[in-house]
C-alpha cells in the first residue's frame, strides 16, 4: 500500500488479503515467493516497469491506496471497540 500511495508500480503475490487491498493496481504472480521461478518474476517485473511512469496508471495506483490510511484504520478500530463495549 505504501508503494501504491506513492504511485509506484507493484508486483505482488496473489494472496487473498493482497488481492482485496491492491485490486487491479498490481502485476500479479501466482505462488509464494519460495515457489516463484526466476523467469515468472522477471516477466512480472518487466510488465510492471512498462507502465511504471504512465501518469494514468500512477493516478490509478494512488487512488487504489487512498482509502487505506492509518487515520481511517484507527477510526474503524475505535468504532469497533465502542460498539463492542456498548453492547455489554
Amino acid at each position: 500500500l505504501e508503494a501504491l500511495a506513492a504511485g509506484a508500480a507493484l508486483v505482488a503475490s496473489r494472496l487473498p488479503a493482497l488481492v482485496e487491498a491492491v485490486g487491479d493496481a498490481a502485476v500479479w504472480v501466482d505462488g509464494t515467493p519460495q515457489e516463484l521461478d526466476a523467469r515468472a518474476l522477471a516477466d512480472a517485473l518487466a510488465l510492471a516497469l512498462e507502465g511504471a511512469r504512465d501518469p494514468a496508471a500512477r493516478a490509478a495506483r494512488r487512488a487504489q491506496a487512498a482509502p487505506f490510511t492509518w487515520d481511517r484504520h484507527a477510526a474503524l478500530t475505535i468504532d469497533a471497540w465502542t460498539r463492542i463495549l456498548a453492547s455489554r
